[in-house]
């Protein structure tokens, strides 16, 4: 079994940790008063069975990580060729795993929540008082994105002044042992392919970063100047994370760039090195901000400034009129999908986890799933038919 072998063996392992840490966390990080999608009152977190679903959580998601970890080892012994395709399904068994016993939680929790009678005297308010200054995204780090457009263009400018010195054949692609194994006549959309990705990739983290800015958090109207300094650290935190996220990926696509121009080809265990180091870097701060954060910003304890007092003090953000609906447990389907026709806004802070979501009643929500979707299964399409001739 090869050395290059044991690297995939390695990184699918990380991916596999990885994945399982970030899913088994989920109930840490999001807000107390929520219990897989049922919102419920902070004083019952220490009912026992409050505890005990969050205990069969936890077992089943460590289950899950360990039969995925030794689907990842029955792989590397009995067909090491298929390591790499590993890394693309394995995660899979764990996000499905997850989304069913979440399910199954939120239904006994809905169960639980009406046996005891639990009423939730503050559902909270959607965060508006921010939306004019937030409008003009004058608060995103930028220098990120214009870094990293920076790095693009150059390696673009490059590639078309080494273009006319290249060979008119040049190698097309590498087996998995850094080979050429394919041939073609040299052409600019070749040259300028990965350039082009790194662009398409920049504008999708830009877009992602937009969507995190303007995210309707929630306003907990027992300490409304809180959580307005929470969301303030917290909307900073998650748009600092991306735009490195962005860079470093940006990093990753044009480190390639040498090979596509025939100038430099890396060793096998080299370009392992680019991935490992390179991903890493990618999960670890998403990690970091999300543990550290929780769920839109509900574990910091920022310093609350005269503009978070000021914003909270508003009487019109608190009255009953401007809620949202979106602490009544009537609008989540399963605890995760928020459908509220009489909501206007397209993003809002999800139920579980750390994220952001998605009003389904909004008819350009079901527009971005469907974009979503064609691409998820074009680049697994892609990358299963590329792998596989490798194998």
């Amino acid at each position: 079994m090869s050395a290059l072998q044991n690297l995939f063996f390695a990184i699918n392992l990380l991916l596999v940790l990885t994945m399982g840490v970030m899913l088994t966390v989920l109930p840490l990080i999001t807000r107390k008063s929520l219990l897989f999608g049922v919102r419920i009152p902070e004083p019952a977190l220490d009912h026992p069975e409050v505890r005990h679903l969050k205990a069969i959580y936890l077992v089943v998601l460590a289950v899950l990580s360990v039969l995925t970890l030794a689907a990842a080892l029955a792989i590397h012994l009995v067909r090491p060729a298929f390591n790499l395709i590993g890394s693309l399904y394995l995660p899979w068994p764990l996000l499905i795993g997850q989304f069913l016993t979440t399910v199954a939680l939120w239904r006994q929790a809905k169960r639980l929540k009406a046996r005891e009678n639990w009423q939730v005297a503050h559902l909270g308010t959607a965060e508006t008082r921010s939306s004019l200054a937030r409008t003009r995204f004058g608060g995103l780090p930028w220098a990120w994105y214009l870094g990293s457009l920076a790095l693009i263009v150059l390696a673009a400018l490059v590639s078309l002044a080494v273009y006319p010195s290249m060979p008119q054949t040049i190698v097309t692609h590498w087996n998995a042992a850094m080979e050429p194994d394919a041939w073609a006549d040299k052409s600019l959309i070749h040259v300028l392919i990965t350039p082009i990705i790194a662009l398409v990739m920049l504008l999708i983290m830009l877009l992602s970063n937009l969507a995190v800015y303007r995210t309707k958090l929630q306003v907990s109207l027992e300490n409304p100047a809180l959580s307005y300094a929470q969301h303030r650290v917290y909307r900073l935190w998650m748009s600092h994370m991306l735009g490195f996220i962005t860079v470093v990926m940006t990093m990753m696509f044009l480190a390639f760039q040498p090979m596509i121009l025939n100038l430099w080809v890396p060793s096998s265990a080299l370009m392992i090195l680019i991935i490992l180091v390179t991903s890493t870097l990618m999960i670890v701060p998403a990690i970091v901000v999300s543990v550290k954060a929780g769920q839109g910003g509900t574990r910091l304890k920022p310093a609350i400034t005269d503009a978070d007092i000021a914003a909270a003090g508003l009487a019109d953000a608190l009255r009953p009129a401007s809620r949202s609906g979106r602490g009544d447990d009537r609008f989540w389907k399963l605890g995760m999908f928020y459908v509220n026709p009489e909501d206007p806004a397209l993003f809002v802070e999800d139920r579980l986890g750390n994220n952001g979501g998605l009003n389904y009643a909004r008819p350009l929500a079901w527009v971005l799933v469907v974009v979503l979707l064609v691409l998820v299964i074009a680049t697994y399409a892609l990358s299963t038919g590329l792998l596989l001739d490798l194998v």
